[in-house]
């Protein structure tokens, strides 16, 4: 629920801006701020700009107008496209008298009734989530994409360039690329980033959105200073606390006792570094390839561009051998050659063994140790034999490590 908008619903249905229950709303929502709780520790505090606090008295009564207001709206939008495109199917009117039935006792600049509510926060709660759920529901049919919805919201658009950084440890190939100056020993990752975006002298900051999984909780605070820190200078770096992989789930990962290097090993092997074994901790994952149709592929482009080169799109993946089930998921599901332009990153030599799904039959996949690179980067040259790529998406094999530790302050 955006909260400037329900301030405009509020304002509609009589309460003006001197009312003390509106004066009320406005200053909680002006002053309050929330952190998030994860296994017993909270992360930095935050403003919101949706949604309401749960267990009060507000939230029900806000609830009631915003669904009333929807509901309004979505039954203005049905009559108009009855009228405007001379729609003749009995069920849009049976629809459509359902709902001049109910209303017929609620009067405007009143919320609906209690039967109308009980009613319709079933239905139309499920039918503004799920469109189509809600035509199988309602009108059983012979209603096309087109009719009424449009594309829902990705986070990717008004972005211009992306970076994706897969794998982002704690974050540095973004400032390799929003603070190219402060990096001057990263150049292999200058050489893709000016070859991708433009040169560092030529691209604009305000054209790039950076976005990066990088699972390890005891990174969190520094990927949310940095996404903090890059906000205040107008850039957008968007962190995304997962793995990703070829499905959705969760997955054990170890923390390998590998803190001086940044656990750069932090993965699902565990390592026995120093003959010590790793701490487990289950993290979520995403399929990646879902990830970029959903959010990525589509993506509404801005109007104004400062600079003058691209769009791309331009992924680092460093994932600890992950890649052994992300790549080929990319491949054969179509998704790299819609979305990215480039990918770099490394091949890791661990042995790999991936379960069979026995329902199925797939899913199981064996290397032995140090053969996993030689494996993949035949996959990669069959890949670049293919010659219908809409992206024409290429590999970089390359694994840029310089300022492990950064080491280099956040802009103020």
């Amino acid at each position: 629920m955006d909260r400037e908008r329900c301030i405009q619903i509020l304002k509609g249905y009589g309460a003006g801006d001197r009312d003390r229950a509106m004066r009320l709303i406005c200053n909680f929502w002006d002053q309050a701020s929330f952190a998030c709780r994860a296994q017993g520790r909270y992360g930095r505090p935050f403003k919101a700009g949706r949604g309401v606090t749960q267990g009060g008295p507000l939230s029900p009564k806000i609830f009631n107008v915003m669904v009333d207001a929807i509901v309004r709206e979505w039954l203005r939008r049905l009559l108009c496209y009855v009228a405007c495109h001379k729609t003749t199917h009995p069920r849009w009117f049976q629809v459509i008298n359902l709902f001049q039935i109910l209303r017929s006792n609620t009067p405007e600049g009143t919320t609906m009734s209690r039967n109308f509510f009980v009613l319709i926060t079933s239905i139309a709660a499920t039918c503004v989530v799920n469109f189509f759920l809600c035509q199988t529901i309602l009108v059983g049919g012979g209603v096309t994409k087109t009719d009424f919805v449009t594309h829902p919201a990705k986070l990717a658009d008004g972005c211009y360039h992306i970076f994706l950084d897969v794998g982002a440890n704690i974050g540095v190939h973004s400032r390799f690329l929003f603070e190219p100056d402060k990096y001057p020993e990263a150049k292999e990752a200058h050489k893709i980033f000016d070859s991708e975006f433009g040169d560092k002298s030529a691209r604009d900051n305000r054209d790039i959105c950076a976005f990066a999984f990088e699972p390890n909780p005891n990174h969190a605070s520094r990927h949310q200073a940095l996404e903090e820190a890059y906000k205040l200078q107008g850039w957008r770096y968007h962190y995304i606390p997962a793995a990703v992989s070829n499905a959705e789930g969760n997955i054990t990962f170890y923390h390998n006792h590998d803190e001086e290097n940044e656990e750069f090993g932090f993965s699902d092997h565990d390592l026995k570094t120093g003959g010590k074994a790793g701490s487990p901790v289950s993290v979520p994952i995403l399929r990646l390839s879902d990830w970029l149709m959903n959010e990525v592929h589509k993506r509404k482009l801005p109007k104004d561009v400062e600079g003058s080169f691209g769009p791309r799109v331009v992924m680092k993946m460093d994932i600890e051998s992950q890649e052994y089930a992300v790549l080929p998921d990319l491949m054969f599901s179509g998704s790299l050659c819609k979305t990215v332009n480039t990918i770099f990153g490394e091949y890791h030599p661990w042995a790999i063994k991936y379960d069979q799904d026995q329902s199925t039959g797939r899913g199981g996949l064996t290397i032995a140790q140090r053969q996993g690179p030689e494996k993949i980067r035949d996959f990669v040259a069959f890949f670049h034999s293919f010659r219908y790529c809409e992206m024409n998406t290429h590999f970089i094999e390359l694994d840029d490590e310089s300022y492990l530790h950064d080491g280099v302050p956040l802009p103020s």
